[in-house]
């Protein structure tokens, strides 16, 4: 028993010695947690810049950003910890702060819409008093009520006020006013564009504009390639799945983004089997113009239609059935079924005879050409501008525009052609060329028109992989 009792209180005696140094230890553990307490608030108002702003900043100084900016507005945002010349540190927190006094410049691009006038656009911007300045001071240089729907403009705004408004008038001209130290400045520009030159080939399915459009680009390249053939291919009648064309073209930019294009250097143009090609060429006497590779000009007497890539709706006929009068009669012209509003072009240059309504073919216009030729366009919509009698007028110029004046039972454009006093079917008369290259200038001519093949030819096999892909796709 005794030895039981001396084992017990042995053990007692050691959680008691146990407890009493956990005891003298707690204090210690207190003392320790709280200075680490107090070094990490420390570190963190160091870390902020906070504590040694106070140090360094002068007796009296605030201490707030906003204050900072106030007695600095054209300083620029230091990096943390840097030292300012007053001793003052910018910290990275009151950065934005100082970028706010600097000028902001910002542009708003859009474009007219229908219904758009210049007192629409600019009255968030300017006083009516300032707008009406504007708009009699633009009256000389392009009045402001010519702005039309779909053309692109841009404002231009400093510091939340109005400093510019560009107007593009065309793709070569803008409208530029700015604000000057009195009233504006108002004037035209240039479109200033990058150019690049670029060979565009494509092989045709149904269209010229399809294959344009199959080759990534604008309807625009598909009318001035039209053009250029305007003598020799009908793109109306003579267009075949298969054709193919291949031409290097200058193309605009803007900014980075498409933007039209400029001339058309050469093009290869496969029609039915047959390859007919066209260069541009500068004569020394500064003319240009459109020349096969022999030097024969491509321009004729007359174009091979009146309008740009529509359709025939009727052809020249002996005996056709007439569908307002319900009778067969002759039908001595040719049938282009086109949009209301569509330019219609005189085919060869001449003058004017006649600007007349009848009650058959409506509102119509009649051109007397050389050597016996006339020609008649019927049932246009209106005349162009200042078309008259004895008006002299060029291949190619508008005379009018496609309506459905007179019988006719939708928008179309009946077109004729005289020789002599007597109608020809249009689609069969052989237009003579006009002047070729000068034999003085033919080895000139060549040697282009070789260097601009070699253009071409490096993406020869480009547009053969298309016409191929074509090929395969139809079978």
């Amino acid at each position: 028993m005794d030895l039981a009792l001396d084992s017990n209180s042995e053990n007692i005696l050691k959680q008691e010695i146990v407890l009493k140094n956990r005891q003298s230890l707690f204090p210690l553990v207190i003392l320790f947690g709280l200075s680490l307490f107090i070094i990490n608030i420390l570190y963190y108002i160091g870390s902020q810049n906070s504590f040694f702003s106070f140090i360094h900043t002068k007796p009296g100084a605030s201490h707030t950003s906003d204050s900072l900016t106030e007695e600095l507005p054209n300083a620029l945002p230091y990096e943390s910890g840097d030292v300012q010349s007053d001793d003052k540190i910018t910290t990275q927190d009151n950065a934005d702060e100082l970028h706010k006094d600097l000028p902001t410049f910002k542009t708003i691009n859009s474009f007219i819409k229908r219904g758009d006038t210049a007192s629409s656009i600019l009255n968030d911007h300017l006083k009516i008093k300032e707008i009406l300045e504007i708009s009699r001071q633009s009256k000389s240089v392009y009045p402001l009520k010519n702005i039309r729907a779909g053309h692109p403009y841009k404002i231009l705004v400093l510091d939340d006020q109005f400093y510019g408004f560009d107007y593009e008038i065309n793709k070569d001209e803008k409208l530029v006013v700015r604000k000057a130290s009195e009233g504006f400045s108002i004037a035209k520009a240039k479109v200033v564009y990058d150019i690049k030159t670029q060979v565009i080939s494509s092989g045709i399915d149904n269209s010229l504009f399809g294959a344009v459009r199959k080759a990534g680009e604008s309807t625009d390249l598909a009318i001035k390639i039209a053009s250029i053939f305007a003598w020799d291919i009908d793109f109306i009648r003579d267009i075949r799945p298969g054709d193919s064309f291949s031409a290097l073209v200058e193309k605009r930019f803007l900014k980075g983004e498409p933007a039209g294009y400029e001339k058309i250097l050469a093009v290869f143009f496969t029609n039915k089997g047959e390859t007919h090609k066209a260069f541009l060429y500068k004569d020394s006497d500064g003319r240009q113009s459109y020349y096969d590779e022999k030097g024969r000009s491509l321009r004729k007497a007359f174009l091979k239609a009146p309008l740009d890539l529509s359709r025939i709706t009727s052809g020249y006929s002996r005996r056709r059935f007439h569908p307002i009068l319900k009778i067969y009669r002759p039908h001595s012209g040719i049938d282009y079924g086109a949009r209301k509003g569509t330019p219609i072009k005189t085919v060869g240059d001449g003058v004017v005879t006649k600007v007349g309504f009848a009650k058959s073919a409506g509102r119509y216009v009649k051109i007397r050409h050389t050597n016996g030729y006339e020609t008649g366009y019927n049932h246009m919509s209106k005349y162009a501008k200042g078309l008259k009698k004895g008006k002299q007028v060029y291949q190619g110029d508008v005379i009018g525009y496609v309506g459905s004046t007179g019988y006719a039972t939708g928008p179309h454009l009946d077109f004729r052609m005289k020789k002599n006093g007597r109608y020809v079917n249009p689609l069969k008369v052989k237009s003579p060329c006009v002047r070729p290259v000068d034999s003085k200038e033919i080895d000139s001519f060549l040697a282009s028109a070789s260097s601009l093949t070699k253009k071409l030819q490096k993406k020869e096999n480009t547009a053969v992989l298309i016409l191929a892909k074509f090929n395969v796709e139809k079978n």
